[in-house]
């Protein structure tokens, strides 16, 4: 009996799997975005610390409270002549402060949405405001360069720090004490296109510098457990590092650069602030969403699907049975029907017309020098068809995936039909195109190892900075 012809096989490229760490399928396990249209640029997103995890969102002359559940907005802080900042839970949930550009520190009572305190006394924009964590004194930096503590009860200043030489943007205090309000043994600062950890009770020595992102950095945070630190940056992306390598081990990418986010305590919801105003609210997946809908369809199907489908389920077979085998007629391709026939020049002509893809006839000169009949394929052809092979190999000859194989018929293809040069003008300007194409491909290898080598002295440049 004889073998049935093998088919010729499309060129096949193997494509690169990106490795997904548990940490990446955690941080992107989040449904699709609802997205909100603010009034300004979002500066400030801060999640309640108590259930139901409403967030504040700071955007223009307002602070909007979000139902974190519903994604809606409860309630509306308008009380400000010009853009508020920083507006910030307390850590009860009850009340909120905030800052704004007109150098007045304000605390609201979120039950009643009234006003409760007024701090005046900078006077410059109060960029960054928050709660102590006694509960009973408010924090506030300002654009002139100092650093006020106010009582809660009296309204009056506590105590002013003027040791700052720029504008102060950003404050952290200590959860565990009111008194400090950088405090342990590391802390964390964002600047340019860094996040830097340094050792406080070592000198202030630079412990880890994380250079993931590519433009400024603009908010950070830690997750629940601060097992994971999340940068924020204008390059559109929010990077998560593990605190015990400081490596980044997922990123979320999105439309806009990014002035704020938060996540909640529950890790559930994550909204972002973007700088043309709009606000992205993504809440976790549910996991056992695909167990109901597959127990949706089962139910869906009733009885009479079962039937159907579980038909002959419970047959057994029997000595007497007699087993048909039922062969199927081999369909062949044109040009493999040339190959098996040994016609090497009418399976190239086949499949170099425009109805097969490109792996297809890569596939089958692959196959022709496997057999070594490439030659006797590519000799002795008209006008006609010779365009035809200069027409493939000018359109794919430098394409990554093909040009180990398509360069030496190329080669090939030069070598044979040089005497024919001058004869034909059509066949000249697909000659004259092919070099023109080499000629650019070339060129693109030459910038390409230039910017390597670029990229190469100034990665030891920064290295050698960081190291000093």
């Amino acid at each position: 009996m004889a073998a049935s012809f093998k088919q010729t096989a499309a060129l096949s490229t193997p494509r690169v799997g990106r490795k997904q760490t548990p940490d990446a399928a955690y941080w992107n396990n989040f449904e699709f975005p609802v997205t909100v249209k603010e009034y300004g640029a979002v500066s400030c997103v801060d999640f309640s610390p108590v259930e139901p995890y409403s967030f504040a969102v700071t955007a223009s002359d307002r602070v909007q409270i979000y139902n974190s559940r519903t994604n809606k907005v409860e309630k509306v802080l308008t009380r400000f002549k010009e853009a508020a900042r920083s507006g910030r839970f307390r850590s009860d949930g009850e009340l909120l402060v905030a800052g704004g550009d007109e150098g007045l520190v304000r605390v609201f009572h979120l039950d009643t949405k009234t006003s409760l305190r007024t701090f005046t006394g900078h006077t410059r924009s109060v960029h960054a405001a928050c709660f102590s964590s006694d509960k009973v004194h408010v924090l506030s930096a300002s654009d002139d360069k100092t650093t006020r503590l106010w009582d809660l009860a009296t309204g009056e200043a506590v105590q002013t720090l003027t040791g700052h030489q720029d504008y102060v943007r950003s404050l952290a205090v200590c959860k565990s004490s009111a008194d400090m309000w950088i405090t342990g043994n590391m802390f964390l600062s964002a600047g340019r296109n860094c996040v830097k950890v340094w050792d406080a009770l070592g000198g202030g020595r630079l412990l880890a510098t994380c250079t993931n992102h590519h433009k400024t950095v603009t908010s950070l945070a830690f997750n629940s457990t601060c097992s994971r630190l999340l940068s924020a940056s204008l390059d559109r992306h929010v990077k998560v590092y593990d605190v015990g390598t400081y490596q980044c081990v997922a990123s979320l990418t999105y439309p806009s650069p990014i002035l704020s986010f938060g996540v909640s305590p529950s890790e559930d919801v994550m909204a972002v602030g973007c700088a043309d105003g709009m606000l992205s609210i993504q809440r976790r997946k549910q996991e056992d969403s695909s167990a109901k809908q597959a127990l949706r369809q089962r139910k869906r199907r009733g009885a009479t699907s079962r039937r159907f489908y579980g038909r002959g389920g419970d047959y057994r077979p029997v000595v007497a049975d007699y087993s048909v085998t039922h062969k199927q007629k081999e369909q062949l391709k044109k040009f493999d029907k040339h190959l098996k026939t040994f016609s090497s020049t009418k399976a190239l002509d086949e499949a170099l017309k425009p109805c097969y893809p490109a792996e297809v006839t890569v596939g089958v000169i692959q196959e022709l020098i496997r057999r070594g009949s490439i030659k006797e394929a590519l000799a002795g052809r008209d006008d006609k068809g010779l365009e035809l092979l200069l027409t493939f190999l000018c359109r794919w000859t430098c394409e990554e995936k093909y040009c180990r194989v398509l360069l030496d018929v190329t080669t090939l293809v030069v070598d044979m039909y040089a005497a024919v040069v001058g004869q034909s003008g059509k066949v000249d300007r697909l000659l004259q195109k092919l070099l023109r194409s080499v000629q650019r491909e070339t060129s693109h290898q030459e910038q390409l190892l230039n910017t390597l080598g670029s990229l190469g002295t100034l990665l030891a440049t920064a290295q050698g900075t960081n190291t000093s």
